[in-house]
């Protein structure tokens, strides 16, 4: 079958006998849908949206073990304001997945995107543990609307092909914001200190909001408005097929990356001597790479297809955690034995974000706040559960960190190259 689209038709990702009928459908939608933001206005926020994920977790990193004397915390309890913003982050999309369908996009964003700002100026004005973590949740809540929603707008306005490469596009420019953020945030605690790295995460909240406020407009269809959430609903996006499956290879991929993420301001800093502002530039490094993950993503579902993508990318995710686990049991405490592996995996896993994430709403076009959310929930629990349990250790050794990458490879990897029962989408 080719892969390459018709000017105007959507890819056939699969030879299922129902994949002609659902391009007639989409395109007879699509034709109804109501207008939106320019293509260029709306990419801004979907770029700001998303970039609430990485400015909350990047931009503090490299202050992260500072943390511990500020708020006067164990480094586990510092490691801890990363998790509880991850789990609130996977809970809150489970919250917002139904207003998200039965009220639209606008206010699900215009109502995270202000619990954010609120949460990211109380956390400017406490040094008390709990208080701190609680602004942390909020902020973890107010990044779960913006991204529920801004995936639930692709999905009103766009089909899976091109779904894919916005995601993908926005992906890249997420890269920037990750490629800027730590070295931005080590620059601001090592000059201003810890309030100015917070102020800066509130700042970003803030430009988010005034643009949904001043330029995004509603674009879920107001056909496919439901007065209420129907019984068995969520057993049946559960139970389909494509949806466990993309949300599966998105998770374990994520988790994987979440974990370094957690982990290796302690390895790098902490047990190597790594200074802030050079581990800043370690991160600074995994988002170029990163960002070349996204546009590799763009050429290989373009001559590919969608799932010869995500096996390609399985390769990539399975040889980095396997090859930082054989690397630490080999006792190469270096930071190259952690930098190098970790490229090769967030390589690969910015494949899979992009394809999964677009893909696991494409069944359920009435439900894809829903869809959206419930994968979401999916894949940022375990990845909070996961950090929470390797907290502790995660100060003392490498091996925990390395070795649940490695699980992680060989999980997206299984998930990727296993016989699926029937096509998927």
């Amino acid at each position: 079958m080719k892969r390459q689209p018709a000017a105007g038709k959507m890819i056939d990702f699969g030879p299922s006998a129902g994949s002609l009928a659902r391009m007639s459908s989409s395109a007879l939608s699509l034709a109804a849908r109501p207008r939106a933001a320019s293509p260029a206005v709306l990419m801004t926020a979907i770029v700001l949206m998303l970039g609430l994920h990485p400015t909350a977790m990047y931009l503090y990193l490299p202050a992260l073990p500072a943390l511990q004397a500020t708020l006067g915390a164990s480094a586990a309890q510092a490691q801890h304001t990363l998790s509880v913003a991850v789990a609130s982050f996977g809970l809150g999309q489970w919250l917002w997945g139904m207003p998200a369908d039965r009220w639209g996009r606008r206010p699900v964003l215009l109502a995270g995107l202000t619990l954010f700002l609120l949460a990211s100026l109380g956390l400017m004005s406490t040094h008390d543990y709990g208080l701190f973590l609680a602004c942390r949740i909020g902020q973890g809540l107010g990044v779960a609307a913006a991204g529920v929603a801004c995936r639930a707008m692709l999905r009103d306005l766009h089909a899976l092909h091109d779904r894919v490469h916005r995601l993908s596009l926005a992906f890249s420019w997420l890269g920037v914001i990750s490629l800027l953020g730590p070295p931005v945030g080590a620059w601001l605690f090592e000059h201003a200190g810890m309030q100015a790295t917070l102020a800066a995460i509130a700042a970003f909240g803030a430009a988010a909001l005034l643009l949904v406020l001043f330029k995004i407009d509603e674009t879920l269809p107001a056909a496919h408005t439901r007065p209420a959430w129907q019984p068995g609903e969520w057993r049946a996006i559960l139970r389909h097929a494509s949806f466990r499956h993309y949300t599966g290879l998105t998770a374990s991929s994520y988790i994987g990356h979440y974990l370094f993420l957690a982990g290796s301001s302690y390895a790098l800093i902490v047990r190597l001597g790594m200074t802030p502002p050079h581990y800043a530039l370690v991160l600074a490094g995994g988002s170029m790479v990163h960002m070349a993950g996204t546009f590799v993503c763009r050429r290989w579902v373009d001559r590919l297809g969608l799932r010869a993508t995500l096996a390609r990318a399985a390769l990539l995710t399975l040889g980095g955690g396997l090859g930082m686990t054989v690397l630490v049991l080999a006792g190469l405490h270096a930071a190259w034995a952690i930098v190098a592996p970790q490229c090769l995996y967030v390589f690969g896993h910015a494949i899979h974000q992009s394809c999964g994430q677009a893909a696991v709403s494409e069944q359920f076009p009435e439900r894809a706040g829903t869809a959206s959310a419930l994968s979401g929930v999916l894949l940022a629990l375990p990845a909070a559960l996961a950090g929470w349990l390797l907290a502790a250790s995660m100060e003392h050794a490498d091996l925990p960190m390395a070795a649940s990458m490695g699980l992680c490879g060989l999980a997206t990897a299984w998930l990727a190259w296993r016989p699926q029962p029937r096509p998927l989408t």
